[in-house]
């Protein structure tokens, strides 16, 4: 009998090293004792421990409960969702596959994957999984609801994303958040009555969300604007929506060991406060970025949209502004890269380019190369140990990036080659699929294995004839040698051959 308690026993140890509430631990520890290999009896004490705020608690009885049952799709989603709520967004989406490698038809995990990528600003993968979520269960009010979000996220499709929200509502009239998107939207457009109606149908079921009391209000008085109010609400995101920041829930077992009822959004009081919220602070509350992220997304949907294959030799170079001997090192890399013939963007060289449009020409290259360090995985959100100022990270635009390469590269539109700088490696990168350049002294060597030099000839061709060659010797200088040729006026077509 001690053998089979000995994990629970060691779970106890951990509650009151995590200083869980002694009456907690008396609850629930007998409760799993009772049936240590039931994993029923696991997500019941996972479920009420995330109910009462003990999220750490429940990680490590996840953490023990995958121990017991490292086949268990349920918990696997379950703890998905768990660091989703957390903003663990890395750990999220690791944990929601891991689901769907158990279980391919998990429809919860697929939508909750919708909804971690929608969290984390990634619309493309968040509708694709919203899709796949449909799919598997066409009932999914919530993947319904997301969808919308993501469809008016990308600025378009206005028709397409109110009728999703109407069959999210349709399938579950006491699902309140459709009632408040479409509300917002409505309000974008102007029509003031039927926003206020369906404000009245949200504030039905969450009384206590203050914002959404005094938007009925405004609604109701006709001497505002109603798109001015829009924008004091949701500020530099013009067609983005406030709701939700939670969509699906985990999946519960028949029995419950306690049950408390879950809270309505944690929201700022009132509109003037959330207007006037510093940088800071909306980030911290999951609110506006730090620029206009659905236009990002929106950019980088039309590269793909457009057709165009990207660029054979275009890299984007990804990496955290640690300190200048850091971002010395990478107009270096960037410098050894042109001269061998590729072109490099990097962000010291484009600083008066907007940041949106910046990182939307990684849907333009062939190569994304993240400089790996620790400081880069933090912002990526891969690891395995606590992160400081974990919500603010995910405002930054390395974070986005990331998020844009991945989403590329599952469309197979993108080839990611990681650079190994300093510390250690995680995530998907060992030391066998990424380029070891921590050593200054191999930096050339190290290149020549994925990036050997290429010869680059601009050709001037007269009368269809080849009038003059001239080489060159890095990217950087092709567009001068073709203004010089085109300057000459002697030639009908001048091409660039790499």
């Amino acid at each position: 009998m001690f053998k089979k308690n000995k994990k629970i026993n060691e779970l106890a140890a951990t509650y009151r090293e995590l200083k869980l509430d002694s009456k907690y631990i008396d609850q629930f520890i007998p409760h799993l004792k009772s049936a240590p290999d039931d994993e029923e009896r696991w997500i019941d004490v996972a479920s009420a421990l995330r109910r009462i705020g003990y999220y750490q608690c429940c990680e490590a009885t996840y953490t023990m409960a995958l121990q017991h049952f490292p086949k268990s799709h349920r918990l696997w989603g379950n703890q998905g969702v768990l660091f989703k709520h957390q903003k663990q967004f890395g750990k999220a989406i690791q944990s929601l596959q891991k689901a769907l490698s158990i279980k391919p038809d998990y429809a919860i995990a697929m939508s909750n994957l919708g909804n971690t990528y929608e969290l984390s600003n990634n619309f493309l993968d968040a509708s694709e999984w919203y899709r796949h979520a449909i799919k598997a269960n066409p009932q999914d009010a919530h993947s319904y609801n997301g969808l919308a979000n993501c469809l008016f996220a990308f600025g378009d499709d206005d028709d397409d994303a109110f009728e999703y929200y109407r069959k999210a509502i349709a399938i579950d009239p006491g699902y309140a958040e459709p009632h408040f998107n479409i509300a917002m939207q409505l309000i974008r457009r102007g029509q003031r009555a039927q926003a206020h109606e369906e404000l009245r149908a949200y504030v039905k079921r969450w009384p206590d969300d203050m914002q959404a009391q005094e938007l009925l209000k405004t609604t109701k008085d006709t001497s505002q604007a109603l798109p001015e109010i829009h924008d004091a609400y949701v500020p530099d995101q013009k067609k983005w929506i406030v709701r939700p920041i939670d969509n699906t829930d985990y999946e519960k077992s028949d029995n419950t060991v306690e049950t408390v009822p879950d809270t309505s959004p944690n929201l700022v009081t009132t509109s003037s406060e959330y207007a006037q919220m510093t940088r800071e602070q909306a980030t911290a509350q999951g609110q506006a970025g730090f620029y206009d992220k659905t236009n990002l997304w929106q950019m980088v949907k039309e590269h793909v949209d457009n057709g165009d294959p990207p660029e054979e030799t275009r890299i984007f170079l990804s990496y955290r502004r640690e300190n200048e001997l850091h971002m010395e090192w990478m107009r270096k890399l960037a410098n050894s890269l042109d001269e061998r013939g590729y072109d490099v963007i990097l962000d010291q060289f484009v600083e008066s380019q907007p940041v949106p449009e910046m990182i939307s020409t990684i849907a333009t290259c062939s190569i994304f190369t993240p400089i790996l360090t620790d400081g880069y995985f933090e912002r990526i959100d891969v690891g395995d140990g606590p992160i400081v100022g974990h919500e603010f990270m995910k405002d930054g635009w390395v974070f986005d990036e990331y998020q844009v390469a991945t989403s590329l590269a599952n469309i197979h539109r993108l080839k990611i080659v990681g650079i190994w700088r300093s510390g250690r490696l995680r995530g998907i990168y060992t030391e066998d699929n990424t380029l070891d350049m921590r050593d200054d002294q191999q930096m050339e060597a190290s290149l020549d294995r994925l990036f050997p030099r290429r010869t680059l000839t601009v050709v001037g061709i007269r009368n269809n004839k080849t009038g003059r060659m001239v080489g060159v010797s890095r990217f950087s200088q092709i567009s001068d040698t073709v203004k010089m040729l085109q300057d000459t006026q002697e030639f009908d077509q001048i091409m660039v051959c790499k």
